[in-house]
């Protein structure tokens, strides 16, 4: 971790270890040794458990009575979960701060899309983790720190979503329609085009759920209700009718 980091230690300990899940040196069922662990980041026992605790409630570990401390597998129920709580919050911050955002928050979305999302981050899948995660709370209006009770729960579920990111990420023409699609929304967001921005969210987060649905075997069974009202919603019937065409 970076010394010149000012943050609290706990924050930069959960940045790490989630750096760690996210690009594959901790791996779904590993168990974590506290000790080793407590030595290779130079910090005592006592915040790295409260940090264990924090990301505990966040899903990216689980602490089991004989193995201890373990990191989360992959779970479809909890993706089917997260999936349609970020479908329910997430279009409608996006339409919100589409409608509501400043000048200055316009600059910040055109920078990332402008200097962020160069021509070769495809092959960069860890940074590309952070230029995503930049782009959309920004866009939700939820990556300033007077946060909406709004912003507060769609910064909540998003980050909850993001260890199933790393699956996702693994395959390049991931990270390109994901770029093609952030052009899009960054253009409709910044004409204040709240419908536009809405359904455009709605279709990206949409389109990447199911395929990482249909990577846990969920295309084998029937649909989920909460993503069938949502699909309704947002008329994205026939991607879900697709889905379990290839399940």
């Amino acid at each position: 971790m970076s010394t010149l980091d000012t943050r609290p230690l706990i924050d930069r300990i959960a940045d790490e270890l989630r750096a760690r899940v996210m690009d594959g040196r901790l791996k779904p069922g590993q168990r974590v040794r506290q000790e080793d662990l407590a030595a290779q980041l130079g910090v005592s026992r006592t915040p790295l458990r409260e940090t264990f605790r924090r990301l505990e409630s966040e899903g990216w570990f689980v602490t089991h009575a004989r193995q201890g401390v373990v990191v989360a597998g992959l779970s479809l129920p909890e993706v089917l979960e997260l999936a349609t709580a970020r479908l329910a919050l997430e279009p409608t911050a996006t339409r919100i701060a589409a409608l509501t955002h400043d000048n200055a928050a316009r600059d910040r979305v055109t920078r990332i899309i402008e200097q962020r999302h160069s021509s070769d981050i495809e092959s960069r899948p860890g940074e590309f983790q952070e230029v995503n995660r930049e782009f959309h709370l920004e866009i939700y209006g939820a990556y300033t720190g007077h946060l909406s009770e709004l912003g507060k729960q769609t910064r909540l579920v998003w980050e909850k979503f993001a260890r199933y990111r790393l699956y996702y990420w693994q395959d390049r023409q991931h990270v390109c329609l994901s770029t093609d699609a952030h052009r899009k929304i960054a253009d409709l967001w910044s004409r204040r085009d709240g419908d536009g921005a809405e359904l455009a969210v709605a279709q990206h987060i949409f389109d990447a759920i199911l395929d990482q649905i249909l990577s846990l075997g969920g295309g084998d069974h029937a649909p989920d209700p909460g993503l069938v009202a949502i699909a309704a919603r947002y008329g994205l019937d026939d991607r879900l009718r697709n889905m379990s065409a290839a399940g």
